[in-house]
């Protein structure tokens, strides 16, 4: 499962949306229900999500994880509950 993140250049997510699977555009491609446009000092990926995580909220996801660049790869990290 395939999610688009925007986020902080810190890694600090900001909003996170599934890539739903069954829609597809004429390359074959997912396309995603939604759309978001970065900020000043904001990024968007598309991060493939680990298995462990498919049936989780993507709340809880936005609390407890942040992106990490591995070279040229995006992940998500986990990192424990955010303060809010």
């Amino acid at each position: 499962m395939k999610l688009i993140v925007l986020y902080r250049e810190d890694g600090r997510i900001v909003a996170l949306s599934r890539i739903a699977p069954t829609v597809r555009d004429e390359a074959g491609m997912p396309t995603p229900r939604s759309g978001v446009e970065p900020g000043e000092g904001q990024r968007v990926a598309i991060v493939e999500l680990e298995p462990a995580w498919h049936d989780r909220p993507l709340a809880a996801i936005l609390q407890r994880c942040t992106v990490v660049h591995d070279g040229d790869q995006v992940r998500l990290h986990e990192c424990g509950e955010r303060a809010k």
